[in-house]
């Protein structure tokens, strides 16, 4: 017997009452659940996935001190996540060239080929809603975007988050 599987939530909850008309606050989780929901097709925790595309765009970054900060995962939590990459065959941890106390991180090709997969279909599917906006509005909206969110790492850094970018 199939467990059966709680109702749908509509893609835009109601706003509780606490949460002023203004706030993004409901569409920001209505946007990480898709995602959330949509990464889940390649098997791997969200963490892990995030952690593998990170490294496939930006491989100056592929140390595990780095990338706990870049990430803004707990240092103990980018062990559990490189562990379970390498012992998936995704990734390894090499010498570092110019200091033996620090690793590279170093994709293999199944995880190259995977992580490439991973950002083309995330790329995909933000095309699809990307193209639900209405004509020459694309432009308006993304720098509506980039102003609210410079406005929002500007607070953070402002209060010892986001050094590292």
């Amino acid at each position: 017997m199939r467990a059966s599987r709680p109702p749908s939530r509509p893609a835009v909850e109601r706003r509780p009452d606490a949460i002023p008309e203004t706030s993004m606050l409901p569409l920001w989780r209505s946007i990480y659940q898709a995602f959330m929901v949509r990464s889940q097709k390649w098997g791997l925790p969200s963490n892990a996935g995030l952690v593998l595309v990170h490294i496939q765009v930006h491989p100056e970054d592929a140390e595990p001190a780095i990338l706990a900060e870049v990430t803004h995962f707990p240092r103990q939590s980018m062990t559990f996540v490189l562990d379970l990459l390498e012992k998936r065959g995704l990734a390894i941890r090499a010498p570092h060239p110019s200091d033996r106390r620090r690793k590279r991180i170093e994709l293999t090709a199944k995880g190259a080929a995977l992580s490439a997969r991973m950002l083309a279909d995330l790329l995909a599917f933000e095309s699809v809603a990307l193209a639900a906006i209405p004509g020459g509005d694309l432009g308006a909206f993304k720098h509506l975007v980039e102003c609210y969110t410079r406005a929002l790492v500007s607070s953070a850094a402002g209060h010892g988050g986001m050094e590292r970018n």
